[in-house]
């Protein structure tokens, strides 16, 4: 997939300045789909690394202090349903 593919496809993430701006920092020139997109999760979960723990860690801890945030964003982007 091009990135002009996959800024159409997540385009409400990249609606937002704040969002494109962190996601900026994260990225290397050599980054693929997969890469950008794991970015992109880095910058919704707030967390200083890219990988799985660090979003498991957040979410949990955001679950746990009845903080529903990052899975309304989550929704709102796209990357989950949640049941009302």
């Amino acid at each position: 997939m091009h990135l002009k593919e996959l800024v159409g496809k997540h385009i409400e993430f990249f609606k937002s300045k704040e969002r494109r701006v962190r996601l900026k920092e994260f990225l290397t020139p050599d980054d693929g789909e997969n890469a950008i997109l794991e970015k992109m999760l880095a910058v919704v979960f707030n967390v200083p690394d890219v990988n799985c723990i660090s979003f498991l860690l957040a979410h949990f801890n955001a679950f746990a202090q009845g903080d529903d945030t990052i899975e309304k964003e989550l929704a709102r982007l796209g990357g989950t349903k949640t049941t009302q």
